[in-house]
């Protein structure tokens, strides 16, 4: 990995598209994209399999650094959602999807750094962050920058008000979105990931339009339209009986600064105040 052979991603699409194994819908420029590995048949599966996870569910090293704030394990919501993971991790489907430990549910305010994305749009400046810097030179400069920002004097400070907005579609994995109670908490929470991104020098692909959610599963495979409405209807009955718990809305604590190996958990350095 080194600054002359890693530049943008579009060069890296272009480059991996002649092997034939660019994964579908593969859009650099709109979202965040891993890098194809040239070893991997990623257009035969969705977007994360083979970088966090295998195609059997087993669990892959992708290290980075995220703003996140956990779901209160003493919530009911988190009672109602480790129900579902149980359900689902029950279901005749379950070979489908690699489900998240529910100690790890979270709501990230702002991705951060993803290591194994060392790409023009996902990482700062070279010449502040070189691409071919260590794991822990990569911490160390999103730590240390947003370490200086402080919630109190910009109006960022918790609690944050959202409720649940229905489940995202079944594309990359079994997510809910989570939306701002009212205008002006959008407004408040977006301006804080503003700063959080001016903090550590980067604005991913779709930064302006990314929706605050909550992952509870990867996909392994591309869903059958059978298959994806065996799943919603899971899901949306799960709404229906849990209508009483995502009618009163989730409130989320200060944001953590957190460091992690893999998608099954994220280890906190520290509050931002």
């Amino acid at each position: 990995m080194t600054t002359t052979t890693i530049t943008t991603t579009s060069t890296i699409a272009a480059s991996q598209a002649t092997h034939g194994n660019v994964p579908k819908g593969y859009s650099p420029s709109t979202r965040v994209e891993p890098i194809p590995r040239p070893d991997f048949p990623h257009h035969q599966y969705p977007r994360w399999i083979g970088h966090k996870f295998t195609p059997t569910g087993q669990v892959l090293p992708f290290p980075g650094n995220t703003v996140l704030c956990h779901l209160s394990q003493s919530s009911a919501l988190h009672a109602s959602l480790t129900g579902l993971h149980t359900l689902l991790s029950q279901h005749g489907l379950s070979h489908c999807f690699a489900l998240l430990p529910p100690s790890s549910y979270h709501m990230t305010f702002y991705e951060g750094i993803t290591y194994r994305i060392p790409t023009s749009t996902n990482w700062p400046a070279p010449e502040i962050l070189p691409y071919d810097c260590s794991l822990g030179q990569c911490h160390a400069h999103v730590i240390s920058r947003l370490s200086t920002l402080r919630l109190g004097s910009t109006g960022g400070g918790p609690p944050y008000k959202l409720r649940i907005a229905g489940f995202e579609p079944l594309t990359d994995g079994i997510a809910f979105k989570l939306v701002p109670e009212n205008a002006t908490e959008e407004k408040r929470m977006r301006n804080l990931r503003e700063q959080m991104a001016d903090s550590v020098g980067v604005r991913q692909p779709g930064f302006g339009v990314y929706g605050f959610h909550m992952s509870l599963g990867y996909c392994l495979k591309w869903l059958s339209e059978e298959e994806t409405k065996e799943v919603s209807d899971v899901l949306d009955e799960w709404l229906q009986e849990n209508r009483t718990v995502s009618d009163e809305g989730v409130e989320f604590g200060a944001p953590e600064v957190c460091v992690y190996d893999d998608m099954t958990g994220f280890r906190r350095v520290f509050y931002l105040e």
